[in-house]
């Protein structure tokens, strides 16, 4: 089934924040969009709502007015971190009683067994995402820049539906463009709904070829 967010007058957003990367205090003014299957774009300097939208769109900040729809359905914040990826966040799953961090192996294999994950099998998922044997076994917190990859490949893994980044200059895409290059392809592949805010959209679409991403905000 094709996945669907509908966004319905929506404003809100807050302090916009990423481990190692950045904060920015962002909002979005009331902005109504469908979102279907897709890449889309927010072409638009920092500070203009895409980030805001980011955080929304996974519930990493409330909204302040409108709501969402996914698939027809009213959503509240605990549903959009249920179905959404913050790219680049760790999903901060504990074991132990609440008491550790899952490693990412764990976090994959978790997805794989309870039947969320897009592959029922972990070294596909490893390939897909071109994880490292070096990180697969290490928390999280201790993977440095293939964290770009993990969250992602943790996110395919538990079936989640939207992939949402942080803001990005234009460096920063040229920085993760093997990333990109190499993760955005399988999470096409299953119909997700992907957002990116950006300044850099010629960038993105150079890097998606043959596949062009949808330009939405202030172009």
């Amino acid at each position: 089934m094709e996945k669907v967010i509908e966004l319905i007058n929506v404003s809100g957003g807050g302090d916009c924040a990423l481990s190692n990367y950045g904060n920015m205090r962002d909002v979005i003014k009331p902005f109504n969009y469908r979102f279907k299957t897709g890449v889309y774009v927010y072409e638009d300097e920092c500070g203009m709502g895409g980030w805001a939208l980011s955080t929304l769109l996974t519930g990493q900040n409330r909204l302040d007015y409108g709501c969402i729809l996914y698939n027809n359905d009213k959503v509240e914040q605990i549903q959009l971190k249920q179905i959404g990826c913050y790219v680049g966040e760790n999903i901060k799953m504990k074991k132990f009683f609440g008491f550790a961090d899952m490693t990412v192996s764990e976090q994959i294999h978790f997805g794989i067994h309870h039947g969320l994950s897009y592959s029922n099998s972990i070294s596909d998922i490893k390939k897909l995402f071109h994880l490292s044997d070096g990180r697969f076994n290490r928390k999280f917190k201790f993977v440095g820049v293939e964290r770009w990859r993990i969250s992602m490949a943790i996110g395919y893994a538990m079936g989640k539906s939207v992939y949402c980044f942080p803001w990005m200059n234009s460096d920063t895409v040229i920085k993760l463009e093997n990333i990109l290059a190499d993760c955005l392809f399988p999470l096409i592949n299953v119909g997700a709904i992907i957002f990116i805010p950006t300044t850099s959209y010629k960038k993105i679409s150079d890097i998606i070829k043959p596949y062009s991403p949808i330009v939405i905000g202030n172009v």
